[in-house]
This record gives C-alpha cells, structure tokens and sequence, in this order.
C-alpha cells in the first residue's frame, strides 16, 4: 500500500507574498496602462486622467494576480510540481492563464461598461488582452520560481543549521503529520525521487536529495547500503554473505524485506554495524 504525504495534504507552500504580489499588480496596471502611449513616465505623472485609468487596471490587476494566487495555492494542494508535472503544468495554464484571460475580458467590459462603451468599440481585445496574456503568464512563472524558492533552497537552507533532525522536520514541505526518525525502516530512490518506508510499507514522497537525507539524519543509526537506499539499523533482523563480497540483509519487517549491501560499502558496513566508525 503506498501513501503518499503530498502537500495537497494540508502543507500549502508558505508563499507569505501579499506586498510583492500587490506591488507586481501595480506595475502590470501601469504597464497596461501606459502601453503604447507616447508620453513619459514624468509625463504620464501629471496627466490626471492616468490616475483614473491607473486606478481601474490596478483593481483589475490586484484581482487577476489574487486569482492566479488562489488557482496556485489549489493547484499546490492538489497537483503538486513534483509529483503531477505534466498535469500540473496543463493546469497552471488552463487555470491560471487561459482562465485568467476569460476573467481579463470580463472585468475589462465591466471598466469600460463605467464609461458607456462597449468593449468591442475599444482597441482592448486586439491590443492590450495580448499583453494582458503575457503578464498573466509572468505572474504564474513567477509563482512557479517562488515554489522551487520555497521548497528547495530556502527550506534546506533553514533545516541545515539543524543536525538534529528528526524525519519529521525533513519530510517537512510534503508531510501532513509527523514521521518520527525511528519509525523509518528505509529511503530509496527510484527514478531519481526519494520516498521513504515506514513498519507498514507506507511510501512517503521526500523532497531532498539522498546526500541531504545523510547529511540531516543520525549516521550513528543509518547508512548507505548503495547508492539507492539508506536503511535504519534497528529494523536490521540477520546479515549474510551475499554474492561478488556483497552482503544481504533482512530485515524484521516489512514480511522480512531483503536489501543488498554494495561490495564497495561493505567493509564499511560491517565497522558500522559492529558499532565502529561508518
């Protein structure tokens, strides 16, 4: 049985960016605002119709880079980069630009609608809706920076300082609750992810690396038994000879799971395992 701790699970991505986001929507009003106007900034600056015009995009603006927000936040709930990229990246740009793009048109008719125009006999829908799109497409790429930001290096950077770790801090972007470090029997790549087994062949998706995983856990209790897969000592049950000067573990759970040791580490192994220095 695999279960998977994703962050549709509870853990949202702590994006904490209301002023960014709130400053980017008044430089994409202005942007819109002044696009293809001849005058200059200082120029528009003294022209009291570009407050006007400035005010309504920004209301369109702060709206639409909200709207981007909440479709990442659910999008992060429920699809996750990682894990459903390419369902995901379909998503994000059915959702969070075409979508976008709909409620564009729709709160630009009701602007111009404030002013007794139709927003056909504007030059919006062939003009600025283009431009519209690609800021929109901007918001969601910036979104997606901030999430690899968030996930990746700022996390590490914070969970470093910290050696003592428990599994539960590590696993902590994808965990809804705790897994306790002596409640993980193995890590194993596969296809390049990490995913780590409890007692009862639960599956967890982690976001580190495998040399992170070794840098943050106890090496007194786990070790690297090849490049695929760390394993905890206590869930050890018997060690034998295996073939090439490899050796075979079994473990005491998991219907006695049976791991190889790499010829290369199993000098290694055995120090650490009789209690000496990995």
């Amino acid at each position: 049985m695999d279960t998977y701790f994703l962050r549709q699970k509870g853990t949202a991505v702590p994006y904490s960016d209301y002023l960014l986001r709130t400053f980017l929507a008044l430089v994409a009003a202005h942007t819109v605002v002044s696009y293809g106007e001849p005058e200059s900034l200082a120029e528009l600056l003294a022209m009291p119709y570009y407050y006007i015009s400035l005010l309504g995009s920004f209301i369109i603006a702060i709206l639409l880079a909200n709207g981007v927000y909440l479709i990442t936040r659910l999008l992060d709930y429920f699809l996750p980069w990682k894990v459903f990229l390419p369902y995901r990246l379909g998503a994000q740009l059915v959702l969070g630009v075409w979508l976008m793009t709909l409620l564009a048109s729709l709160l630009a008719r009701l602007y111009f609608h404030a002013f007794n125009l139709q927003l056909e006999q504007t030059a919006y829908l062939r003009y600025y809706l283009p431009l519209v799109r690609w800021l929109l497409i901007a918001f969601n790429l910036y979104y997606m920076v901030l999430y690899l930001y968030r996930t990746h290096f700022e996390y590490f950077k914070e969970v470093i300082k910290d050696k003592r770790l428990s599994l539960h801090n590590l696993l902590k972007p994808n965990l809804k609750l705790p897994l306790a470090t002596d409640e993980v029997v193995f890590i194993e790549v596969h296809d390049r992810d990490v995913f780590v087994f409890d007692q009862q062949g639960n599956k967890y998706y982690c976001s580190l690396s495998m040399k992170q995983c070794l840098v943050l856990l106890d090496q007194a209790q786990f070790f690297q038994i090849q490049r695929g897969y760390i394993v905890q000592r206590k869930f050890i049950k018997s060690l034998r000879k295996g073939s090439s000067n490899t050796i075979e573990i079994t473990l005491h759970v998991l219907n006695e799971k049976q791991l190889t040791v790499s010829q290369r580490r199993a000098v290694a192994f055995k120090r650490w395992f009789s209690g000496g220095a990995g």
